[in-house]
């Protein structure tokens, strides 16, 4: 299937985003589902610990013995989750989605192969990214709580003196700072979403990773909280209720349950690989800097 490479809207976006999870998708989902594995696991197991049918125990020594092996195996799955598979796979599935879009072949092994390659230093540009929003989040509500105390002194005594509207205007400005600041926590966070393509498509090292987020990111903030917030919002609601629907049934609420986190995985990676080449195209001309190459390379070597 053919993808444009080139400036695109919000929903040719996330149609071309569909578009790859659809076709794909054995691919896409199939290795989406391997980073639900122990997390169905743990859903399946840890409950399985406490027996509602035991007689009482007089002490509550086998309890707590109980209770830490729950608390291990759940803390381990979930370690092992964030630590290893996630960025494995989330590397894979990268990979995988910017190669379909560019109109290139890719398999399994050459995802697996992406993963094994990329993983740890994914893990390393989140750590350092995780870092720098710490200090971005205590800049960001410092600058805030900063303007606040000096309005606060140099206007409290005419505000007061305006009474009603004077405590209005108060709450609007208090609003419009606050809403700036948390707009600036959101694209902080949201940067971190580039590190996979970055890593992963680019093959960056750690911190040039993290700062080429930055920077890429900076490029069009609006356009990059404005549309992964759009993503998550079409993939919560449908997790959700699914969540609500069949989630307190034993072993199919675990399996639904997956089924659509992998979905909706897939689905929001797409979408941000897309929007990573949108941004690349808007602020670096890549869709003619790659139209270059292939006219270079010869015909034939079309991205599709």
């Amino acid at each position: 299937m053919n993808y444009e490479l080139r400036p695109l809207t919000l929903a040719e976006i996330l149609d071309a985003a569909f578009r790859l999870v659809q076709t794909e998708w054995q691919t896409l989902i199939g290795l989406s589902l391997i980073m639900q594995i122990p997390v169905f696991f743990i859903a399946i197991a840890v409950p399985q610990l406490f027996d509602p049918f035991a007689q009482p125990l007089e002490t509550g020594e086998e309890i707590s013995e109980q209770l830490a092996f729950a608390l291990v195996a759940g803390l381990a799955g979930i370690v092992f989750f964030y630590a290893i598979l996630y960025p494995f796979v989330a590397a894979a599935v990268t990979a995988s989605v910017g190669n379909f879009y560019l109109g290139r072949r890719f398999d399994l092994r050459e995802a697996a192969h992406a993963g094994a390659r990329s993983f740890l230093r994914l893990i390393a540009a989140y750590f350092v990214w995780g870092i720098a929003y710490l200090f971005a989040a205590v800049a960001v509500f410092g600058a805030a709580a900063l303007l606040f105390g000096i309005g606060g002194a140099l206007f409290g005594d005419v505000i007061e003196s305006m009474g009603g509207a004077g405590i209005a205007l108060a709450v609007v400005l208090g609003i419009a700072i606050g809403g700036v600041a948390f707009f600036w926590i959101l694209f902080a966070a949201f940067v971190s979403a580039l590190l996979p393509p970055i890593v992963v498509l680019e093959r960056q090292g750690v911190f040039a990773s993290v700062r080429r987020a930055f920077r890429l990111g900076s490029t069009s903030k609006g356009r990059l909280v404005g549309i992964l917030f759009t993503a998550g919002m079409i993939v919560g609601f449908p997790v959700a209720g699914a969540q609500m629907l069949v989630g307190m049934v034993p072993v199919l609420g675990a399996l639904v349950w997956a089924l659509f986190q992998a979905v909706g995985f897939a689905f929001t990676t797409a979408v941000t690989v897309v929007l990573y080449f949108d941004l690349r195209c808007r602020a670096e001309s890549y869709d003619l800097e790659l139209l270059a190459e292939q006219v270079e390379a010869g015909p034939g070597l079309g991205h599709g």
